[in-house]
């Protein structure tokens, strides 16, 4: 009897990639992975626990989940973060949960599937390729080993380890296969991938190497730390045509005394410093960081210098968030803990700034043509993608009025909606 198993993937990108693995190992094992929940034997919920709201919403959606299996007879299996991060706390917590698969064990996700909804393991069949989509994400390495105050990806992640420039390359052809024009490239830290080999390479190296051997696939790189911003990197993206002049460079802040709090590095000079090298070699790159309000210790000189940094209007796309003080994060029981209402005051802010930046800059793109990678069609007959200086999820849509997904269109822009623009093709 065939069994389908419903995978709910919480958090972020990095996530994503490990609910796709999860399947296909259970596809190849027989199962049927189904986007249905009514229809399913058994559910995974694959969780994150990066911050107390991601934590909160894992464990409503894990909640959700076993209130239907009081209703009916389904199974429920809790992968991800969460139980990496909370471990024997959740097993007595929620005991009505079948089975917990930390982020260390996801391999073992067919063993564990079959020892609660009893499906033997098919051997040597002919795998097949994931049900695609226009642009996917391609995880390259695993584990952080920064130690940044405020985060507890590595207590949850593990030591930093790259994987083989073959693993990827197999990732990277059955996204291809499964119908990919883009592959997004993700990690804790991307910068730091091939450092750990015992012949060390470089994100460059590899980055140069699947622009060579998938001339057809457009790559784009997130996650890139300041420091590992070398020439390396962006004389590969200038001399690759399909590698995308995006880069994604989380910064957190500027104020040098709050980066030393959070256990980083840099200052506003040194940022500015590099985007400046970025621009001169990659003169149309688009770039995107992400800044933190409400750090232990954020004086309200601190969250100006902050605010003049992001007037400055040196990046295409500002993500903001609030401090949240994590029980195992080291800045826990830092003093000088910043008021709830002033944080929020403060993300506010500048929330209402980055959004007025971001969208004047994509007003500037209209009357200007770009390429457009056509990814699908609203109810209404409506064509959507995005351009290539839009990453997924985050950076908004173009609307066009011709082609059909998977295309590659060049678009002149007519008019624009905050992130979003409309564009006809050429």
């Amino acid at each position: 009897m065939n069994k389908t198993i419903y995978i709910n993937t919480l958090g972020c990108a990095k996530n994503e990639v490990d609910s796709m693995r999860m399947a296909k190992k259970l596809k190849k094992a027989g199962y049927t992975i189904t986007e249905d929940y009514e229809e399913a034997d058994l559910f995974i919920i694959n969780t994150c626990s990066f911050i107390e709201s991601a934590t909160s919403e894992s464990i409503d959606t894990v909640l959700d989940f076993l209130d239907i299996k009081n209703d009916r007879n389904v199974a429920v299996v809790v992968s991800g973060c969460m139980p990496s991060r909370y471990a024997q706390g959740l097993v007595d917590q929620m005991p009505e949960v079948d089975a917990f698969l930390p982020c260390a064990d996801e391999h073992n996700v067919v063993e564990v599937v079959s020892s609660l909804i009893g499906l033997p393991v098919k051997k040597n069949q002919v795998e097949e390729a994931d049900a695609g989509t226009i642009s996917t994400y391609v995880k390259i390495s695993e584990g952080c080993d920064r130690a940044c105050a405020f985060c507890t990806i590595p207590m949850i992640r593990g030591r930093y380890h790259s994987y083989s420039v073959e693993q990827i390359e197999e990732d990277v052809q059955n996204a291809v296969d499964a119908g990919a024009r883009e592959i997004n490239f993700v990690a804790q830290d991307t910068g730091h991938w091939g450092r750990d080999f015992t012949n060390k390479q470089s994100l460059a190296q590899l980055l140069t190497k699947v622009a060579n051997d998938f001339k057809d696939t457009y790559f784009r790189v997130l996650y890139v730390q300041p420091d590992e911003l070398t020439d390396e990197l962006l004389f590969a993206m200038r001399d690759n045509e399909n590698i995308i002049d995006y880069l994604d460079i989380p910064l957190q802040h500027v104020s040098e005394h709050i980066l030393k709090g959070m256990n980083r590095t840099g200052d506003v000079y040194d940022f500015e410093n590099r985007v400046k090298r970025i621009k001169e070699v990659l003169p149309d790159a688009t770039l995107r960081t992400t800044l933190m309000v409400g750090f232990p210790g954020e004086t309200d000189d601190d969250f100006q210098e902050l605010m003049d940094f992001a007037s400055q209007g040196t990046f295409d796309y500002i993500g903001v968030f609030s401090y949240s003080n994590e029980d195992d994060a080291k800045s826990h029981d830092y003093p000088d803990q910043v008021d709830e209402e002033e944080k929020q005051y403060r993300l506010a802010e500048i929330t209402d700034l980055v959004d007025s930046i971001s969208a004047s800059k994509i007003r500037e793109k209209i009357g200007n043509k770009y390429k457009v990678i056509v990814e699908g069609q609203e109810e209404d007959g409506q064509l959507y993608g995005r351009a290539l200086f839009q990453a997924p999820e985050v950076d908004g849509l173009v609307y066009v009025d011709k082609g059909k997904p998977g295309d590659v269109v060049e678009v002149t822009m007519i008019d624009s909606l905050l992130y979003d623009l409309e564009g006809e093709v050429a």
